[in-house]
């Protein structure tokens, strides 16, 4: 019996050679290992793109200690071969984790609380500097160009512009992962009505199907969302420090990992805010929004659209410092800022159109403090 596409796609995903051209995000290494396998190239591309999704180091683990993690991260009631060399991150328990994930979750657990910790490890491990916005799943990815809209059919499908691009049957994981670089963005519309604006530089995990007392979605960045309404099913966004919870409404969730502050910000309707390290919660009402830092939690009323304007292509500032400013361009348009000076003190008001170039962008900001800047490929270099 010849071997099957999930097979082929463990070969690859374990091939100590494809590991280290991935690590090394080496195209002309992929092009001589690809003609060593002909007629393989999706599978070996696809296996590729998910090992650059993860954070991949080699390492020996003991049968002892796999079996110890094994058990206490699930209780299956068969076990699929584990071999030595694991995808690796910080533990050995993630590293199976990962190891489960990128078997398109072929095993069942009935404890939720433990999948949402799953999924947030998953969800940290994945790689957002990957140029295109794409959708995987276990065994295929489907790149979306122009920032056009996804939209879950009915069956947990995917298609763009009531085009089918990849059919239920065809997805063999419980989760998809949503990635969207910086410099992207794009839009997706669940089937349950509720729609999600997806800013640059987020990445998000969503069922294949909503559970029937529940939606969960797992989001690191920033969305806008506008949730349908459903009393018997709320809605969950679940983050690394940040649990929102509504039945139906308008709000934002900025939740980079990478950031020291993350908020909530209610646009319409009601959302319940608990800040999980803190062991904080607050309940929101419209132009209210829920600021966490360093473990302190402050709720107080904002102008909510200057937190939501980005998803208009607009950037609505309120005195805010040019440091904040400049970091949310450089993701918006895929550079990086160097400045020769301290920046905390210097505080704008005013509107920038994001989709105009960055240069009219830079012109309008510098209006305000004058400086000069000179540009080196994606390095921006600002002088006051």
């Amino acid at each position: 019996m010849g071997k099957t596409a999930e097979d082929m796609m463990e070969q690859f995903l374990f091939h100590a050679e494809l590991m280290a051209i991935a690590k090394e995000n080496n195209e002309e290494k992929l092009a001589t290992f690809l003609d060593r396998h002909p007629g393989q190239e999706q599978v070996i591309r696809q296996a590729f793109l998910l090992l650059q999704n993860l954070k991949i180091e080699e390492e020996e683990v003991s049968e002892q200690l796999i079996e110890a993690d094994y058990q206490r991260l699930r209780k299956q009631t068969s076990r699929t071969k584990i071999r030595k060399m694991y995808l690796w991150i910080a533990s050995p328990a993630a590293c199976i984790l990962l190891v489960l994930f990128s078997l398109w979750f072929k095993k069942t657990t009935s404890d939720s609380s433990a999948i949402r910790k799953d999924v947030l490890i998953l969800l940290d491990s994945m790689n957002v500097d990957t140029g295109s916005v794409y959708l995987a799943n276990g065994q295929s990815q489907v790149y979306i160009t122009d920032e056009k809209t996804i939209q879950q059919t009915a069956e947990g499908g995917i298609a763009i512009h009531d085009q089918d691009l990849l059919q239920s049957a065809d997805i063999k994981s419980d989760f998809l992962q949503l990635v969207v670089p910086r410099g992207k963005r794009t839009t997706i519309n669940f089937n349950d009505g509720t729609r999600v604006w997806v800013n640059s530089g987020t990445k998000l995990i969503y069922p294949k199907k909503f559970a029937s007392d529940t939606r969960d979605i797992f989001v690191d960045g920033e969305v806008y969302l506008e949730v349908a309404k459903d009393t018997n099913r709320p809605f969950f966004v679940h983050t690394k420090h940040i649990d929102v919870r509504v039945l139906g409404t308008k709000f934002n969730v900025n939740a980079y990992s990478s950031e020291e502050e993350m908020s909530v910000v209610l646009a319409e309707g009601s959302v319940d805010v608990l800040a999980k390290d803190a062991q904080k919660s607050g309940i929101l009402k419209p132009s209210q929004g829920f600021f966490i830092k360093n473990d302190e939690v402050k709720i107080h009323a904002v102008d909510a659209y200057a937190y939501i304007s980005w998803k208009d292509n607009v950037m609505k500032i309120n005195r805010q410092p040019l440091h904040i400013i400049l970091n949310r361009l450089s993701r918006h348009y895929a550079v990086k800022f160097h400045v020769d000076k301290d920046l905390s003190n210097e505080r704008y008001t005013g509107t920038l159109k994001l989709n105009e170039s960055l240069d009219k962008v830079l012109n309008s900001l510098s209006f305000s403090t004058a400086f000069t800047y000179v540009r080196e490929g994606d390095d921006i270099y600002l002088k006051f």
